[in-house]
């Protein structure tokens, strides 16, 4: 925020209103454009933050299409169940009918709870009056476990939530890449925002507590932007 005040010349309160109001105006493209999506894989991730001079964290959820790059779902908010189910339940509705995606995150299990719950169907038993949901036979959904010691990666564990290893080898060969289960473009767009802060973790997402308006949904899709192309004009005017 410092460097956008230093490079348009005004208060921070006008600039803080003018990435709310610039999220906000995304968010509505967003929405939009988003729809009938007919995306084959979805990678899932959490971004960890917080609010500068607060001890509240923040988690900004994304899923993402590796193959695309789209990112069709923003979540904001804490990292529990209701959210889990949120970001799965607006992915699910953005989709294209009839559109089953492969799935893989990293070793989070409240996927695993919300992903079964939005994609398969209801069925009627004979002689029953309530109905039974089966979730979809080829929900296809893989975790990626991984160890850290000393905060140095020691081991990677493959897991399979849902659906088997050899199908979901064959799905994702058939789309181009290795085969393999993996995280590893989502992880890229974390390192990504861990590069730009120039340390291990995303930026903050406010300056001070008299700018928690920008800390909305749109106001930080607004910040996680447009301040990196603030920065680059700043520098480059340097």
């Amino acid at each position: 925020m410092s460097a956008a005040v230093l490079l348009f010349g005004h208060r921070h309160a006008t600039i803080t209103t003018w990435l709310t109001r610039a999220g906000a105006h995304s968010a509505t493209l967003h929405d939009r454009f988003f729809r009938r999506l007919d995306l084959p894989h979805i990678q899932f991730d959490e971004l960890r933050s917080r609010l500068r001079n607060r001890t509240h964290a923040l988690w900004l959820w994304l899923a993402l299409d590796p193959l695309t790059k789209i990112i069709p779902v923003l979540h904001l908010g804490a990292r529990t169940q209701a959210a889990a189910h949120a970001v799965v339940h607006e992915l699910h509705g953005r989709l294209a009918s009839g559109c089953l995606p492969v799935f893989t995150s990293d070793e989070l299990n409240l996927y695993f709870y919300a992903l079964p719950a939005h994609f398969g169907h209801w069925v009627a038993s004979v002689g029953q009056r309530a109905r039974q949901w089966h979730v979809a036979v080829d929900l296809l959904y893989g975790q990626v476990k991984k160890t850290y010691r000393r905060r140095r990666l020691v081991g990677v564990t493959y897991l399979m939530c849902c659906g088997t290893r050899a199908a979901l080898r064959s799905v994702l060969r058939g789309m181009g890449l290795s085969g393999k289960l993996n995280t590893a473009f989502v992880e890229r767009v974390k390192k990504d925002a861990a590069a730009k802060r120039g340390g291990p973790h995303p930026p903050n997402l406010v300056d001070s507590t008299g700018s928690a308006a920008a800390s909305t949904p749109s106001g930080v899709v607004a910040r996680l932007l447009s301040l990196d192309s603030a920065g680059e004009s700043l520098s480059s005017r340097r």
